[in-house]
């Protein structure tokens, strides 16, 4: 009984922390990238709002998921691994940046073949 507790808790703190987590990250991201690549102010703002709605569409998707239980397999009850892989992709993608132009067909035809 004392573990079902237990689980319950950890699972209401991941339901909080996850999301909050995710969203800090992605906005600090996006700001710091837009800061190190030297770009205006106007654009760092509306690049790290656009960064901000998407991560909370991701967060909004989370929590119907959760509530709805349309989740597949565990992935319920695992959100440390799908931060673990947001906050992998979100390096990737900060570090994509630096790609020069001729860079990224090779991302492109990457992403077809890994599927």
């Amino acid at each position: 009984m004392a573990d079902m507790e237990e689980n319950n808790k950890k699972k209401k703190a991941y339901t909080f922390m996850v999301p909050a987590a995710m969203f800090a990250a992605t906005v600090l991201v996006s700001a710091g990238m837009g800061l190190l690549r030297g770009l205006g102010t106007p654009l760092i703002i509306s690049s790290t709002v656009m960064s901000g709605l998407g991560c909370g569409v991701v967060l909004f998707l989370m929590a119907q998921a959760r509530v709805y239980g349309q989740y597949d397999y565990d992935n319920g009850q695992n959100y440390p691994r799908f931060l673990l892989w947001y906050m992998l992709s979100l390096i990737a993608a900060a570090a994509s940046t630096y790609l020069p132009a001729a860079g990224w067909p090779f991302m492109a035809v990457f992403l077809c073949l890994s599927l």
